[in-house]
């Protein structure tokens, strides 16, 4: 199954994050225009990573788009990270992370990118 670009990435953060409302699903945004794809989700076992894994098939019914979810805990989600993003691999597609702890680091290292406009901009399609 392929892997989605940066463009799935903004539909997973819309929906899994909650900012997927009533008012934009029911827009004439293409929620369907990636189906087939596929993204890797590595993510913390914590409340806040239980609940945004468990709209994965929500997610997957309005997308089309196949979610493998990888929830470990939060020292061993960190290892993972870095490990992965140091290696440069493509095996994650999105991840959890507050900016106030890794931010900064990962900003520097270009593992981060602001996607306010691309949200804005894929919204009103």
């Amino acid at each position: 199954m392929p892997r989605t670009g940066n463009k799935g990435l903004l539909v997973v953060g819309l929906l899994l994050t909650g900012l997927c409302s009533t008012q934009l699903r029911a827009s004439d945004y293409n929620w369907q225009r990636d189906k087939g794809q596929s993204i890797h989700f590595l993510v913390n076992n914590n409340s806040l990573g239980q609940a945004l894994a468990s709209r994965k098939a929500e997610f997957e019914k309005l997308t089309g788009i196949k979610v493998t979810v990888n929830m470990y805990q939060e020292q061993q989600m960190r290892q993972r990270l870095l490990t992965v993003l140091n290696a440069k691999s493509s095996e994650i597609d999105v991840f959890m992370t507050p900016t106030s702890r890794e931010g900064e680091q990962f900003a520097d290292a270009g593992w981060l990118s602001d996607l306010s406009n691309r949200v804005k901009t894929d919204a009103s399609r």
